[in-house]
């Protein structure tokens, strides 16, 4: 059997780097993560000159025309370049200098629109998720899990993630700025694999409700996925790519969910 390494880095690099707490044992309870989330967030349009930033307790905290929100490592990245400066460089620096830094870059930049992503934390504060344009067409990643768990659901079970070779269910993976699901109809060396020669089906979905990547769906067949989520021999291959324009949302609903309904 042949693998391939560049169709493989997503299963294999999810399943190599992602920490225990983005990592989930079923799609019920990743999709209870991801609409926990979405019902704490909320959205908000605005000038990027009415930002401003400041230091608390070491913290790099956004204000503006919405309540006070820390930011996250994602976040800070967008804030950087809104402000015109490294984003790599502004995490190195001391957190006042990056304030400066930030708010400079603030003060020189030509005005526009920015649309804002941010949620509620147990302390009520605000957690600034993400800075996208204003034409920025949210796909919220509760509605792309919702998608794939109702589909699956039409199939009787007959799709399910793998296993590692701990025996632990791999596949399903949310952050703070993204989601990956991968699914298979058979062909797990962890749960006795079948036959080498018989071919399987799986997918690919992800998504990035705050601008880290695409949605995407890629279907394929394949021989056999191993314990680290290797495929191995995967042929027809399929990707689907959504970028999240003013259109995206609706692009999902007409082209995406109709792709995945066909494949399962």
């Amino acid at each position: 059997m042949e693998v391939t390494t560049g169709f493989n880095q997503m299963a294999h690099k999810n399943w190599a780097t992602r920490p225990a707490d983005q990592s989930f044992d079923t799609l019920r309870a990743l999709r209870e993560s991801v609409h926990a989330r979405r019902l704490i967030s909320r959205q908000a349009d605005l000038s990027n000159k009415t930002l401003e930033v400041s230091a608390m307790d070491n913290n790099i905290i956004v204000h503006g025309d919405i309540l006070p929100a820390s930011v996250n490592h994602w976040s800070l990245g967008q804030l950087a370049t809104e402000a015109g400066a490294p984003a790599g460089y502004m995490r190195k620096l001391p957190t006042n200098l990056a304030v400066d830094c930030l708010n400079h870059g603030i003060k020189v930049a030509k005005e526009k629109g920015i649309k804002l992503l941010s949620s509620t934390t147990s302390e009520d504060g605000l957690n600034l998720r993400g800075i996208t344009s204003p034409s920025y067409g949210r796909i919220w990643d509760a509605d792309v899990v919702d998608a794939v768990e109702n589909i699956l659901e039409k199939t009787g079970g007959e799709f399910f993630a793998p296993k590692d070779w701990s025996g632990k269910v791999s596949g399903l993976y949310a952050s703070d700025r993204d989601i990956f699901m991968f699914h298979i109809n058979g062909g797990s060396l962890v749960d006795g694999g079948g036959e080498r020669d018989q071919l399987h089906r799986g997918f690919f979905v992800w998504n990035s409700e705050v601008g880290s990547a695409t949605l995407g769906i890629r279907t394929f067949a394949f021989r056999a996925v191993c314990g680290n989520l290797l495929v191995w021999s995967p042929s027809s291959v399929k990707t689907l790519k959504i970028r999240h324009t003013s259109g995206g949302p609706a692009r999902f609903v007409a082209d995406a969910i109709p792709e995945l309904q066909s494949y399962v």
